[in-house]
């Protein structure tokens, strides 16, 4: 299912802005994580922790792995 975006969020997503992901650690602490994001038509992407970090493990188990 998607959602549409408002043409205020399209036109912030529009221009360099970052956003906070937050993970859970296995301890049950948070991970933050400051990431770029931008949108393809409705999709929003952000961008990926470096790979082998320990954010890109949280994102890995939390959120999943983009193909």
């Amino acid at each position: 299912m998607s959602a549409q975006l408002s043409e205020a969020l399209k036109s912030l997503l529009d221009t360099p802005v970052f956003v906070t992901v937050g993970t859970v650690q296995p301890d049950g602490s948070p991970q933050l994580s400051p990431v770029w994001v931008k949108r393809d038509g409705n999709d929003v992407l952000f961008s990926r922790a470096p790979s082998g970090s320990v954010a890109a493990r949280h994102q890995d188990r939390t959120i999943g792995t983009a193909a």
